[in-house]
């Protein structure tokens, strides 16, 4: 996982609507945890 992939996530999380509130945000490389 690179760093820019965390980054467009929380980019996309800030970019919601004022409704949507955003609790976890939970990112995983595909081969498992380390």
């Amino acid at each position: 996982m690179e760093a820019a992939d965390i980054a467009k996530m929380v980019f996309a999380a800030s970019n919601l609507s004022p409704m949507a509130v955003v609790e976890d945000i939970i990112m995983r490389p595909q081969l498992g945890d380390l």
